[in-house]
């Protein structure tokens, strides 16, 4: 059991270092990309774009933008990536359950038959028993 559990922890440290840099180079593209924008002169003195990353960069810095903007995309990235792994284990522990329950019954069972020959009245007593 402690295997799954070290393979379950190998993949989402994967996963986690997956998303985080695959984080980092979108907000470096997008940096670059906003960047080649601002500077190109795609864009006239008023329009919208300009004055939202003007605003941005004025009112909430370079920074702590980008940083905001990294986590989010982090966390993104890292629930799209995790989906698979969180699905398995759903599945897992769904299984696990059900064996668990079948165990248990056939339990039952063989108790049954081991105290077939005691009376009804002292088996129910012994079954709270456990």
């Amino acid at each position: 059991m402690e295997s799954i559990f070290r393979k379950v922890r190998i993949k989402f440290l994967y996963v986690g270092t997956a998303s985080a840099l695959m984080s980092v180079v979108l907000l470096y593209a997008g940096y670059r990309i906003t960047a080649f924008l601002y500077r190109a002169g795609l864009h006239t003195a008023d329009s919208s774009y300009v004055k939202l990353i003007n605003w941005i960069i004025n009112h909430i810095g370079k920074l702590p933008a980008a940083m905001l903007t990294g986590s989010a995309l982090f966390l993104a990235i890292f629930f799209w990536r995790s989906g698979k792994i969180r699905s398995d284990l759903e599945e897992l522990c769904r299984e696990h359950a059900e064996a668990a329950l079948m165990v248990e019954a056939a339990n039952d069972e063989a108790e049954e038959d081991e105290q077939s020959d005691i009376p009804a009245v002292y088996v129910h007593s012994f079954k709270g028993l456990h």
